[in-house]
């Protein structure tokens, strides 16, 4: 601090007063290409004084935008409400992301098809699909090295039901590990970092992975606890997603809706941007609000559908039934012909004492 409280640099940035010692100083200083910024942490405002700094020391003239992107979408989650969180949201003209699990087994059962439908659904409600980055786990994974294939699968499998996703998102530890990075995250260009909330590293890298888009996110809470003017929130200086939990119920949706109408903010649309996802059989990509898979335009019209529950799951379980009841059925046969000997061989005996009783 006295370094920085007695600079004498050309160019200063804000101010940091610590209530202690009543001291005073600017939060960085920067003379040339030098610039020095004493205090930084995670999650907290000083975040927002970084990036002034960098900005101006990269020399960044681009607006900053902002972007809403809903997580914790699951195939079990309620896919009715996230329809409904969806429409919602167009009608407000926001535009938002959904951040989707990724699914890798049984794929063709209903209750896929429906999370499909519901995605559909998202996507012609001016929603972008992110996938979101799976749960792994380090020690099985260390041994299965499988994660490039079904994420391939899964993205494969998203555009052949008219669905074109355009970056992924995941926790900050997936773009410093080698593994996740290139296994999980290597068919898009764009992601969206997420605060690390477990980090399980499988192999760590020192050297963050690098993408041409990657978004810095902040909860809806952070937000909120900046300070307003007439009620709108600040410019924030960078491109920065606004992450919001995918409601639960009916009341959790008109908390959220109401939030984002009491803070005023502006919301940019992803597929604006310039996105590619890359995998063994589809190019997806989006440019200026369009989005084509292999080079063809996607249709963003819905028309809603209902998936049939009458699924017949395996042909094997029948099989194995039947066997099961035949082996029951020559079971109780044995059990009913030894049965039937013990019952006459008793009623010989009887008959035979019987009428020995008889004669005498």
């Amino acid at each position: 601090m006295p370094y920085i409280a007695a600079s004498q640099a050309v160019k200063s940035f804000g101010k940091l007063s610590f209530a202690e010692e009543g001291l005073q100083a600017p939060y960085a200083v920067s003379k040339g290409n030098d610039t020095y910024a004493p205090y930084f942490e995670q999650g907290n405002v000083s975040t927002l004084g970084m990036a002034h700094v960098l900005k101006d020391w990269l020399h960044i003239t681009a607006a900053p935008k902002m972007y809403l992107a809903i997580k914790e979408i699951y195939p079990f989650s309620d896919l009715r409400l996230l329809a409904e969180t969806g429409e919602r949201l167009y009608q407000l003209g926001i535009p938002f992301l959904a951040s989707v699990r990724p699914v890798f087994r049984n794929t063709d059962y209903p209750a896929m098809q429906r999370y499909l439908v519901a995605m559909k659904s998202v996507q012609s409600s001016n929603g972008s699909i992110l996938v979101n980055a799976p749960v792994v786990m380090p020690t099985i994974s260390s041994i299965d090295h499988t994660l490039k294939g079904k994420m391939n699968d899964f993205i494969n499998l998203l555009a052949e039901n008219g669905l074109g996703p355009l970056g992924v998102g995941a926790e900050m530890h997936w773009s410093y590990d080698k593994e996740y990075s290139e296994a999980g995250m290597s068919f898009f260009d764009s992601v969206v970092l997420y605060p690390d909330e477990q980090i399980d590293y499988m192999e760590q890298s020192d050297t963050s992975k690098s993408f041409p888009s990657s978004l810095y996110s902040v909860p809806l809470e952070f937000l909120q606890a900046l300070p307003t003017s007439n009620k709108v929130i600040p410019q924030l200086l960078m491109d920065t997603v606004i992450t919001v939990d995918m409601p639960e119920d009916e009341r959790q949706l008109e908390e959220m809706l109401q939030s984002l109408e009491r803070n005023w903010v502006s919301f940019a649309d992803y597929k604006q941007e310039e996105h590619q996802v890359v995998t063994d059989q589809n190019t997806i990509s989006s440019l200026d609000g369009m989005i084509s898979i292999n080079g063809q335009p996607l249709s963003l019209d819905y028309t809603p559908e209902t998936v049939d529950s009458d699924y017949r799951y395996t042909e094997e379980q029948q099989k194995s039934f039947t066997r099961l009841f035949n082996i029951q059925n020559q079971f109780f046969i044995v059990v009913i012909m030894i049965s039937l000997l013990l019952f006459g061989g008793l009623l010989m005996i009887g008959y035979r004492l019987y009428r020995r009783k008889f004669l005498k």
